[in-house]
């Protein structure tokens, strides 16, 4: 009993296992093209790589308010009462009222410095009993002010460092989106042509095993006709039944394929893509050092690691302008009125204030350590550089490399078909006449699907590798029309 339910069990696992039928699925025939169009729209990995850029941009937009006027309001209110008791006589009662407002507003300027509008407002009034009024007291003020860094803290170079970090910064982050579409757009690519090359595959094996039923029965009316003898057929057979194992093999590649295709492009698991292949023209290999200097210019991870030693050296510019002593200018401009309602009292007392302030820190060691670490880290980005370039110029020389050698290999796959076609079929005109056997025609044959293999492989991989060679230069996005943000406008 308990093998019978272990038998069941198993049955119903591979029976729920079983993909279901090619004609019960949803089907799509989808060109080289589309299958990028999908990719872009469908792909989880890029709307995550958008979400990650929106974010980016949100510190840049940050750090583009540091120079917008910042407004302050405050404003208050308060009131006190007090009774006063004095022997033989009545209480008396004072009441207190005061009411403040001011306004600030603060603005940055790119030299370091910071000016200020400053607005105050009050009034103080006094009642006694019954609301009579004791006394009121009413004041405004004013003053514009100016505090400017001349050493530690002052210049545009110092006093706009956070913005053009923030804007470098942000066009990493732009480059890494562009990098990651690439990356996405490849790997649809090659997951696209490998699916199709897995449909010929299975093609090449159906139609051998086709040839190799259709060779047995040419065996077995030879036979029946005394021609050959019937343990010859043994060998038919047994190619006939490779063939099969062979077919097997091809299907569950083509699956394979398919479920990788579908996972790049983020289309539903039971999904079947049939490709839509249309043949592309043999394009000459491209010259080396033009290629190299081209890919210098447009590979984002280049581009990238230029604006990291950027950043490296504004960060040196601040270490080394913060070792200087404080010196700062304030100087002001401001009046005040007691009663400002009455105009010909209003802010007569004005005038300027004007300052330097000095300081220095003695032992402070923290300053001259971040400055040395600034140095290691220019320095550092600038070895980095160096190495990405060196790399860079390998890497194109190896992918134009794998360019001309894919191109020399569709020729001689191709030809090297062609003779096989056509050494079978003499092999076939001379098994009529009884001059050949079984074994000679069924090997040949075999070198005759081994040679459309080789082909298809060849054509395939001298695509992959125009492909690779179009990301290792970094003009994917270009090649396919594909546009995404760059620092806040749309480029290709």
């Amino acid at each position: 009993m308990a093998g019978a339910a272990c038998g069941m069990m198993v049955a119903a696992l591979m029976t729920a296992s079983r993909p279901a039928a090619a004609d019960q699925r949803p089907t799509r025939q989808m060109t080289l093209p589309e299958a990028v169009a999908a990719a872009m729209a469908n792909s989880r990995a890029i709307r995550d790589a958008r979400l990650s850029r929106a974010s980016d941009r949100l510190v840049r937009r940050v750090a583009e308010n540091q120079f917008r006027p910042d407004l302050d309001i405050a404003a208050g209110v308060s009131r006190a009462q007090r009774w006063t008791k004095v022997e033989n006589t009545e209480d008396t009662m004072k009441a207190n009222s005061d009411a403040s407002a001011q306004a600030v507003v603060r603005q940055a300027i790119p030299s370091g410095g910071q000016l200020a509008f400053t607005w105050d407002t009050g009034s103080t009034s006094s009642t006694g009993r019954s609301d009579v009024e004791l006394g009121a007291e009413h004041s405004q003020a004013w003053q514009v002010a100016l505090v400017q860094p001349l050493l530690r803290g002052g210049g545009v170079g110092v006093g706009t460092a956070d913005l053009r970090v923030a804007r470098m910064s942000d066009r990493k982050s732009a480059l890494d989106l562009g990098q990651r579409v690439m990356a996405v757009i490849t790997d649809a690519i090659l997951a696209f042509r490998d699916l199709a090359r897995a449909g010929e595959e299975l093609e090449i094996a159906r139609s051998s095993l086709a040839e190799a039923h259709r060779l047995a029965e040419v065996n077995k009316a030879l036979i029946d006709a005394g021609r050959m003898a019937a343990v010859d057929l043994v060998q038919t057979d047994t190619e006939v039944a490779n063939k099969q194992v062979d077919e097997l093999v091809a299907e569950n590649r083509l699956e394979a394929a398919r479920l990788a295709l579908v996972d790049v492009l983020d289309l539903p698991v039971d999904t079947v893509i049939e490709p839509v292949s249309a043949p592309q023209p043999m394009v000459p290999a491209p010259e080396l050092a033009a290629v190299q200097a081209l890919a210098l210019d447009r590979r984002p991870d280049i581009l990238s690691a230029r604006l990291d030693l950027d950043i490296a050296r504004t960060n040196l510019t601040v270490a080394a302008n913060s070792r200087l002593p404080e010196l700062d200018l304030a100087a002001g401009y401001g009046g005040t009125a007691d009663h400002p309602a009455l105009l010909d009292n209003a802010f007569r007392d004005r005038g300027w204030t004007t300052g330097l302030t000095l300081g220095y820190t003695f032992g402070d060691t923290v300053r001259g350590v971040r400055y040395a670490q600034a140095q290691i880290a220019v320095e550092r980005n600038e070895l980095a550089i160096r190495e990405l370039e060196d790399g860079i110029r390998l890497e194109i020389a190896d992918r134009v490399r794998e360019v001309r050698n894919a191109a020399l290999g569709v020729d001689l796959a191709r030809r090297a078909r062609e003779l096989s076609a056509k050494q079978l079929e003499i092999e076939g005109e001379k098994l009529k006449v009884g001059r050949s056997s079984n074994f000679e025609y069924l090997r040949l044959e075999n070198d005759l699907v081994a040679a459309r293999d080789r082909e298809l492989a060849a054509n395939v991989s001298y695509l992959d590798a125009l492909t690779l060679l179009d990301q290792s230069v970094g003009t994917t996005l270009d090649t396919w029309g594909v546009s995404v943000e760059v620092a806040g406008s749309e480029a290709r």
